[in-house]
C-alpha cells in the first residue's frame, strides 16, 4: 500500500462523517509513505474521537518526523486512543524531540495500557534513551511488558537495562 498523506487525510475525514471506523481494533499504516501532515490528520481524528477502539497501530516503515510525533503524543495527552496496547514506531525520521514528547505524554498518564513499544530504527540519539529511562522510572507507561529501540551507548543502555529489568520489562535494543 502506498496510501500517503492523502490517503490518510480521506480516511482521517471518513472517520469523522462515519461510525464505520469506531470499533477498528488494529491500524496498520506500514510503509504507506506517510509523513507528519498525514499524522497530523490522524492524530486529530483521534483527538475528535474517531478510531477510538484502536489498541494496535502500526505506523512503522513511514517518513514520520518529529512533528508527526508531537502530533501523536498531542493525541494520546488528550485521552485519544486509550486502548492502545501496541504502538509500531519503527524505521521512521524522529528523533529526540519526538520521543520527549512521546515520554512526556506517558509521563502524565496516557499510554497506561501499553505492553509493546517499538522505537527502533528512528534518528534519535542517547538522549532519547535517557528520556525513556526516567519515564520508565517514574511509572510511565505502567502496563509496558516489551520494548524495541537501538542500542545506545554503553552506560546509557546499562541506566535502561536497570530500569526494565526492574519493571520485569523485556528490552530488545539493537544496533
Amino acid at each position: 500500500n502506498e496510501i500517503g498523506d492523502v490517503g490518510i487525510a480521506a480516511l482521517a475525514e471518513s472517520s469523522r462523517v462515519t461510525e464505520m471506523f469506531q470499533h477498528v481494533a488494529n491500524l496498520y499504516l506500514h510503509n504507506n509513505f506517510i509523513t507528519d501532515a498525514g499524522v497530523v490528520e490522524l492524530a486529530a481524528a483521534a483527538i475528535n474521537g474517531s478510531f477510538e477502539e484502536v489498541s494496535w497501530l502500526t505506523l512503522n516503515s513511514n517518513q514520520i518526523g518529529d512533528a508527526g510525533m508531537l502530533a501523536l503524543a498531542g493525541a494520546f495527552s488528550s485521552g485519544a486512543w486509550q486502548a492502545m496496547r501496541t504502538l509500531h514506531l519503527s524505521h521512521n525520521t524522529f528523533g529526540d524531540r519526538g520521543i520527549t514528547a512521546l515520554m512526556e505524554s506517558a509521563a502524565a498518564g496516557a499510554l497506561s495500557k501499553l505492553a509493546t513499544l517499538w522505537l527502533d530504527s528512528n534518528q534519535a540519539t542517547d538522549a532519547s534513551v535517557g528520556t525513556i529511562t526516567r519515564a520508565l522510572l517514574s511509572g510511565a507507561m505502567p502496563s509496558l511488558k516489551v520494548l524495541l529501540l537501538d542500542r545506545p551507548s554503553p552506560v546509557h543502555f546499562s541506566a535502561l537495562k536497570n530500569a526494565c529489568d526492574a519493571r520485569r520489562i523485556k528490552l530488545h535494543a539493537d544496533n
